[in-house]
């Protein structure tokens, strides 16, 4: 992996000033690809899409922010030490940006569920990845995340009723999975398919890796 730029952003409601990592290229090389989509791939980190203001504690979304630079600049030099790098929502956050209304689409939503669901499985995946136990927060909203997801996605698209069969079977929703799971998938989606067909059939509703 090769570090880029840091972009430095001003806070479209306050414009305190932020500063995002950014990858000038990278690659897959020993990534874990996940059950629910997720892949971590250590020489590819996520970039998060959406940020939380350290001053005025407002959620937006970074595409969205005012771009005010990028350093180090060609003098080497950095003229906002003040900016202070954005850190990942953790599934508290997500939730409570959905709560404030930042999504504004349904596609939009569905990013922010999307990765507090992500968020709320990372204990499991702490398990795979270190043998150590996180602390489960797989509560009632964790559910109702799902649920509301579920809605959300379009089973005319192979990928989001992938998405929703793994939902389901999360939820334990195990004959939904099913028969969501019925309609072939293409080769890029099989092993995945494959593998959450066989989980529900079994009444398995933890996250697993793919093989």
């Amino acid at each position: 992996m090769t570090p880029g730029l840091d972009k430095i952003f001003a806070c479209p409601y306050c414009g305190d000033l932020a500063r995002i990592a950014t990858i000038r290229s990278g690659n897959t090389f020993g990534a874990i690809f996940w059950t629910d989509g997720r892949m971590q791939a250590p020489m590819l980190p996520e970039l998060p899409p959406a940020a939380r203001c350290e001053k005025c504690r407002k959620f937006f979304w970074i595409d969205e922010a005012r771009p005010v630079g990028e350093t180090p600049t060609l003098e080497g030099g950095d003229p906002w030490p003040q900016a202070k790098h954005v850190g990942q929502l953790s599934e508290d956050d997500f939730y409570e940006a959905i709560e404030s209304g930042l999504a504004a689409t349904a596609h939009q939503e569905l990013i922010l569920r999307r990765l507090a669901w992500w968020a709320g499985n990372d204990p499991h995946r702490q398990v795979y990845n270190t043998g150590r136990p996180g602390a489960d927060n797989r509560q009632q909203r964790f559910l109702d995340n799902l649920r509301r997801m579920m809605q959300l996605l379009d089973e005319a698209d192979d990928e989001q009723r992938l998405f929703k069969a793994e939902a389901a079977r999360q939820i334990g929703l195990f004959s939904q999975a099913a028969g969501l799971l019925e309609k072939p998938f293409d080769g890029r989606l099989k092993p995945y398919a494959d593998l959450i067909a066989r989980l529900a059939a079994a009444g398995d509703s933890t996250l697993h890796p793919l093989p």
